[in-house]
C-alpha cells in the first residue's frame, strides 16, 4: 500500500498572513500548481481523504 500525503497549493493571502482552519480561496495560479501536483502522482487511487475545506477538496 502506499500513500500519498499532499498539501493544498497556494491560498489567496498574503504571504505571512497566519490562516489556520479559515476557509480560503486559492490563488489565480491554481491551475498551474495544480498540473504540477498531479505530474507526480499515479493515474488511478483506490481512495481519497480531504479536509472539508475548499482548499484541499478542490485540489482532491
Amino acid at each position: 500500500m502506499e500513500i500519498y500525503l499532499i498539501r493544498h497549493t497556494a491560498p489567496d493571502i498574503e504571504k505571512g498572513i497566519c490562516y489556520g482552519q479559515t476557509d480560503l480561496e486559492l490563488a489565480h495560479t491554481f491551475s498551474v500548481e495544480a498540473r504540477e501536483v498531479l505530474k507526480q502522482l499515479p493515474n488511478q487511487f483506490d481512495a481519497v481523504y480531504t479536509s472539508p475545506l475548499k482548499r484541499y477538496k478542490q485540489l482532491a
